[in-house]
């Protein structure tokens, strides 16, 4: 009986953080507490030890106290993403940064995670001097040269080189 209990309350459980955290595919685990009193059995998370977090938040299921985390790569706190465990790495490419090391991808270019080092003449990581996504290394628009790297009289010519004498 005890079982089939638990194995319905993972069910439960699964669909509950569908319902209320819209992240596909959740993970759940329990880690077999009690309820927040230290004795008595939980009647909701709120009863629960410990924080919630956009990567890990508390749950109670049948009266037993567990966690559950989205998958691996679910957006959190600051433009970071969820590690599968219940912790906020590294920011996605296109969020705001200062050095490579505030990104997944190690690459900060022009302020922003980029995908790659992005480091061509007529290159940009920023969307609005491409015709990609912000944090996708594109070429930039012809007739422009927003970094003066064909400077000082030329333009990229669309296709990543520089145009002289424009």
């Amino acid at each position: 009986m005890h079982d089939l209990l638990l194995r319905s309350g993972w069910l439960w459980v699964a669909l509950l953080v569908a319902c209320n955290h819209p992240v596909d595919p959740p993970v759940s685990t329990f880690d077999g507490g009690v309820g927040g009193d230290g004795v008595g059995p939980c009647g909701g998370p709120a009863d629960c030890p410990g924080l919630d977090s956009a990567c890990r938040y508390r749950t109670c299921e049948a009266g037993v106290c567990g966690f559950a985390q989205p998958a691996a790569g679910a957006p959190c706190e600051d433009g970071g993403q969820c590690d599968g465990s219940g912790s906020c790495t590294a920011k996605l490419d296109g969020s705001a940064c200062s050095s490579a090391t505030d990104c997944a991808s190690a690459h900060c270019v022009q302020g922003i995670c980029c995908d790659t080092a992005c480091d061509g003449s007529c290159e940009a990581c920023r969307g609005e001097m491409t015709d990609g996504p912000s944090g996708t290394c594109s070429l930039v628009i012809a007739g422009t040269d927003p970094y003066g790297h064909c400077a000082p009289s030329g333009t990229c010519d669309g296709a990543g080189e520089c145009l002289e004498g424009n």
